[in-house]
């Protein structure tokens, strides 16, 4: 079961917490991780 807000969704667990998720603060964390996955790429590339 979850609700939805204007700008996030809160999941209640089966054990009945509640975990707030930010879509902004996920798609954030998704692109830094990218970010640094083509980061160390290119140093990697440099390397060689």
């Amino acid at each position: 079961m979850y609700t939805e807000k204007e700008t996030q969704q809160v999941v209640e667990k089966r054990d009945g917490r509640q975990v707030d998720f930010d879509p902004g603060k996920i798609r954030k964390a998704i692109l830094a991780a990218m970010n640094a996955q083509e980061t160390d790429a290119e140093n990697q590339i440099d390397v060689f």
